[in-house]
């Protein structure tokens, strides 16, 4: 597995239960993401290692959908 895909599986696994108890309206402009909403569940896109990444509360999504 290369590096990128490596650590791509690291936060998607790490992330969710470190970003679940925050606001994700209030974080988006402070971390440059974009804030949406998809099936009325909150999500940031952010960049990670130069690629999207969907952050969901409950999962990570790379691409995003």
């Amino acid at each position: 597995m290369g590096r990128r895909r490596e650590s791509v599986a690291i936060a998607a696994e790490a992330l969710p239960d470190k970003v679940a108890p925050l606001n994700f309206a209030a974080l988006a402009p402070g971390l440059g993401a974009t804030y949406g909403a998809e099936n009325g569940k909150p999500h940031l896109i952010i960049k990670y290692f130069g690629q999207p990444l969907q952050v969901f509360k409950d999962v990570v999504r790379y691409p995003p959908e």
